[in-house]
């Protein structure tokens, strides 16, 4: 015949067992959402430079400019130039912006 009463041995144990699973799963619900927010965060990264390519803007702008000087003369090539100087100098500087925006995340 055996003792089937309360016992101080037998659920402390439980508990403590019990304590062990919940912090398990709770470190290993911890790593998953952060994998999960890593991947969101690369792939919207990615999207970023995908869908705002600044740097082949300012290359464009560059081979435009050209054109015009081979193109036009005197006060008209010059008011040219200078916009399209203008436009490739805010085109880098917002290319470079983006960049540094980005390494942010």
């Amino acid at each position: 015949m055996t003792y089937s009463g309360y016992s101080l041995v037998g659920e402390h144990h439980d508990y403590l067992a019990e304590q062990i699973r919940r912090s398990a799963q709770k470190a290993a619900l911890k790593k998953q959402i952060y994998a999960d927010v890593e991947l969101k965060r690369e792939l919207f990264n990615v999207y970023l430079r995908h869908g705002y390519a600044l740097d082949s803007l300012a290359s464009e702008q560059q081979a435009l400019s050209r054109n015009i000087k081979n193109q036009f003369s005197g006060k008209a090539r010059a008011a040219l130039t200078s916009r399209f100087d203008d436009s490739i100098r805010e085109a880098l500087t917002l290319h470079y912006m983006f960049e540094r925006f980005l390494k942010q995340f």
